[in-house]
This record gives structure tokens, sequence and C-alpha cells, in this order.
């Protein structure tokens, strides 16, 4: 260790949101636990969701976390000559990368690391093989990612949110935020999309994400216009994100439809707890926040990853979800779920104790294991 009162523990993983939030999830919960003497540190790019978040979740801690901007690039598998002439830049990226993070870890006399994957863990990963510093894993998907392939090769303990991920894994579920386990009053929700809802509404969260999506909103702006006998039994809450602008034209002629801009984590699990569907892409973060609040689940998952299917067909096959796909005929399926729900309502089948346990125990288990190494 690198003294004998405080353990420093690096969190490394970022890119999208479902490698960098359930470290901020992590974090948030030892920071309000009573836990041994420690720092924490993020390493990631310096322009990039991990850092925002860090810098964010900083202004809510007593201690701030410790950042750090590393160079890193992202290995793309195509046989195209542009993708090989990007995998040369990218080489170089994570060799400078893996430099600064071998000065990092000793400068920082990191103890123990936590790899949560995407490519921006790869020269943290690299480095700490080289100075043997303890590695434990934590994969959210049903299939585990190239940085924690490599990683889960020297780690001292492997968790996983899915059964059959990795067989030396131990499988814990989801990192979550407490936020998604809390009741709240109809009133905050009205307050928060600026109109008052009945208890019989059936609301339907709409919540694409911004790459790739903007087909998916038209498609369903033009469903509801073709069919609008289909879809007024539906108050429609869109989340837009730095789509909101372009989304507020595309449907500012629908009365039932309510545009919101980024919302924080208290904001969005107000939001799943009084909608009763979630049309949604199949990140498994997203998908196992909005399961736990009982909403029935509409996926289309990217069709560039092959990560995002295999989430959605376990979500059908364990809980009765649907998968649509996204191609030219996406407004006529959408007419046929809508169709066939007929304005469906959710029935809750967790109370706040059962989904605050289901939460904490995951995140528990893992920071009992970074903990261990402080004896």
């Amino acid at each position: 260790m690198s003294d004998s009162k405080t353990l420093h523990i690096l969190l490394a993983g970022g890119g999208t949101g479902g490698h960098v939030m359930p470290i901020a999830n992590v974090i948030q919960t030892i920071e309000s636990g009573d836990y041994p003497p420690h720092k924490l540190y993020r390493y990631g790019s310096k322009k990039s969701l991990e850092y925002t978040i860090s810098q964010k979740l900083n202004q809510t801690l007593s201690t701030p976390v410790i950042f750090r901007s590393l160079s890193s690039g992202k290995i793309r598998r195509d046989r195209s000559f542009s993708s090989f002439l990007h995998n040369i830049r990218d080489m170089i990226r994570v060799i400078r990368g893996t430099l600064q993070a071998l000065y990092y870890l000793r400068r920082d006399h990191i103890d123990v690391i936590w790899c949560k994957g995407g490519y921006v863990a790869g020269p943290v990963i690299f480095a700490s093989r080289i100075w043997g510093i303890p590695l434990i894993v934590h994969e959210s998907d049903t299939r585990m990612g190239l940085i924690n392939r490599l990683a889960s090769r020297h780690a001292k303990a492997i968790f996983t949110a899915f059964d059959n991920v990795h067989n030396d894994a131990q499988v814990v579920g989801q990192l979550l935020s407490d936020d998604f386990a809390h009741e709240r009053s109809r009133t905050d929700f009205a307050t928060l999309i600026g109109h008052q809802t009945q208890a019989n509404q059936t609301h339907v969260l709409v919540m694409w994400g911004s790459q790739w999506s903007q087909s998916l909103y038209q498609s369903l702006a033009q469903a509801m216009r073709m069919r609008p006998d289909i879809y007024r039994a539906y108050t429609f809450i869109v989340i837009g994100g730095i789509l909101s602008k372009d989304l507020n034209k595309l449907f500012d002629s629908y009365d039932n439809v309510i545009v919101l801009d980024f919302l924080t984590p208290p904001q969005l699990a107000l939001c799943y707890q009084y909608c009763d569907i979630a049309l949604t892409r199949a990140g498994t973060t997203s998908l196992a926040e909005q399961k736990l609040r009982d909403m029935l689940l509409i996926m289309v998952p990217i069709p560039r990853t092959h990560d995002q299917r295999t989430n959605a067909e376990r979500y059908v096959e364990n809980h009765g979800d649907i998968m649509i796909e996204q191609n030219e005929a996406l407004s006529h399926q959408l007419d046929m779920v809508f169709t066939a729900l007929r304005a469906y309502r959710k029935t809750s089948k967790h109370n706040e104790t059962s989904r605050l346990n289901t939460i904490r125990r995951p995140k528990e288990r893992l920071i009992q294991t970074l903990f261990s190494f402080s004896s």
C-alpha cells in the first residue's frame, strides 16, 4: 500500500454512459458511506463524458475525485483502408496513453484498480500489468467487451451483471444509483414535465439518445401524424438532449408530446416512476433502471452493435418485453405495437425497500472487494 492509512483507488473506464454512470454511482456510494481512509482517482480523456461527469460529481462531494487526463484510442475491427489509417493513429495514442498511465500510477501510489470497460481504460490496464497493481473488473453487458476481456486475464476478481458472461465471474447485477429506488410525488412529476397528469394516463418515455437516432424520432412523428387514432391515448415524454431544439420543432404540433432537455439522475428516476412504457435503446444500464421501475420496454437496438441486440433478446425472453428493428418499416412496427398495447398501464411489483436492496447489493460487493486491498 502507498502508506499505512490511505487506500488509493483508481476507477478506470469511460467513453459511453454505460461505462461512466456506474462508476459515478459507486463513487457516490463510497463517499456517502463509512469506509476506511481512501483517495479516489479517475483516469480518462479530458474532452469526454467521463471528465464532464467527474466535474459535476465533484461539486457534490466533500473530497473531490482526482482526474488525470490520458491519451487513448479505439481499435476498429473492419477492414477498410480508412479504418486501417485510423488504427495506426489510435495505436500511437494508446502507446502514449500507456506511458502516461505508467507515470500516473506510480506518482499517485495506486493500490488497486477497478476497470469498468471502454477503450479509454486500455492504457490503464496495460500499465497496471507492468507495475503489477491488483485489478478488478465489472462487465455490465451480456457479452464481455474487448477491454474487459483483456483486463480479466490478470484480474484478481471479475464481476458481471448477467450469468454466462465469464467462467470465473461472480454475478452481482448492475451498478445503479440509489436515486432510482426512491418514491416521489405525482406533483413533482407534473412540475418536471410542465404538464398536469392524471392517474389513469398512460405515459411513454422516449429516450433513444442522439447518436444514430434522428430517423427514429422522425418515424414516431410520422406514425403519430398518419394514425392519430392509435397514439392519442398516450402521453409521450421525449428526452431530447442535444437534439432538443430539433425535436421541439418535430413534435410542436402534437399536444400529447412533451420534449425535455438533459435530465439529472433524480429527474430521470421521477420519469421512470410515473411512466408506464419506455421507447428505448438497449444499453444495459438504462434497461436495468427502467425494469427496476416495472416499465414495459419497447427496445430498438442500435444496428451497429451486437451487444444491444443480445441485451434486448434477453429482456424479451426473461421479461416479455418487445424488440423492434430500426428500418424503413419502423412506423408500421410502432403502429402494431401501440395498437396491441391498448393504453397499457404498468403494475408495480417492487417497493422502495426492495428496490434499494437490489441496487445496493452489487455496489457493496464491489466496494468490499476494493477495500479488501487495504489490509
